[in-house]
């Protein structure tokens, strides 16, 4: 059987550029770890989901694994791709249809993981108008991010912000830059971890803990993995990436993040692969930030690192993500 690697065609004058054109890299390293392993595969990018089935069309019996990010016609469209799939009869890789659509809104994993009693930060959605008053938000410090978008993008080293007119400034940046609505989030003095998860044949298996390593940062620099950070290489000073995995911290705290990450992929309803990351603040309490479904798959993402951490070879990886998508 073979594989169609789907993916969205990528821009050099996109608006975020560095996370728009890294699909590239986990194209060539889905390709170069599915020959590996002997599996026929082949590429096909699209930049609209009308797309899709001339794409896929020439291999009716193949798995898509899907690695499309974004698509012309909305900045949600690309959460449909599995559903477009699944109307042609293929199956295709990682999260479905409603899953992605709930973890790229902020506002709605938030509310779907606090009704199943798992914390995460306070924050308002500010679809319109300005940021409400002081007194109606939670107390500051506030990170302003946006409501709908992935990959840090929309998230400068200036997110971080204890003063009303700054979130407000913030907020009208972030539709202008990212055009959707923004978030102002409470935001969590502490340290930050992140839980790859992995599906198999006995259920969803949780990878070692990995922490962003806050003390390579610069004094000037705010302890957020920003755009910057996550995208432009040389940001932390003479550090590719500022993760250590595992992450130094005991084996109670390493089982409660990795078991919060468990039920945070039940409630999301996540699949194949994923990343969830968090913050602890000063008194030891966890929140989850974000659900990441189909989280980067290069070689230089939290993703592979955990599970190399883990003792899982790339190409044992791909296997399981692709039988996830059989079953």
């Amino acid at each position: 059987m073979g594989i169609v690697i789907l993916h969205n065609l990528t821009s050099e004058t996109a608006a975020w550029r560095e996370s728009d054109t890294g699909v590239n890299d986990q194209v060539s390293e889905a390709a170069s770890g599915l020959r590996a392993l002997g599996v026929s595969c082949r590429t096909a990018g699209v930049r609209r989901l009308a797309d899709i089935p001339a794409a896929v069309s020439s291999t009716p019996s193949a798995i898509v694994f899907n690695l499309v990010e974004a698509l012309d016609d909305s900045i949600s469209d690309f959460n449909l791709v599995p559903a477009v799939c699944k109307a042609l009869g293929m199956r295709c890789t990682g999260a479905g249809t409603p899953n992605l659509l709930l973890t790229f809104d902020k506002g709605l994993t938030k509310h779907c993981l606090s009704c199943r009693g798992i914390p995460v930060p306070e924050g308002v959605e500010i679809h319109s108008g300005a940021v409400p008053e002081a007194g109606t938000l939670s107390p500051p410090p506030w990170i302003v991010k946006p409501l709908r978008a992935d990959g840090s993008e929309g998230i400068l080293d200036d997110a971080v912000t204890s003063d009303p007119s700054k979130a407000d400034f913030l907020v009208r940046r972030i539709r202008d830059s990212c055009g959707c609505p923004a978030l102002v989030e409470k935001f969590i003095e502490g340290s930050e971890f992140g839980v790859s998860l992995l599906e198999g044949a006995e259920g969803v298996e949780a990878m070692p803990v990995s922490e962003i390593d806050f003390s390579l940062f610069p004094n000037s620099r705010p302890q957020i993995v920003d755009y910057a950070v996550k995208w432009v290489p040389g940001t932390v000073p003479g550090v590719v990436s500022p993760r250590r995995i595992p992450a130094h911290i005991p084996p109670d705290l390493s089982d409660r993040i990795r078991e919060t990450a468990r039920r945070a992929w039940l409630a999301a309803g996540c699949a194949g692969y994923a990343r969830i990351d968090f913050r602890m603040d000063r008194e030891g309490r966890l929140f989850v930030i974000e659900v990441n479904s189909n989280p980067d798959v290069s070689a230089r993402g939290a993703f592979r690192a955990a599970i190399k951490a883990a003792g899982i070879t790339w190409p044992q990886c791909l296997v399981r993500i692709l039988d996830a998508a059989c079953r």
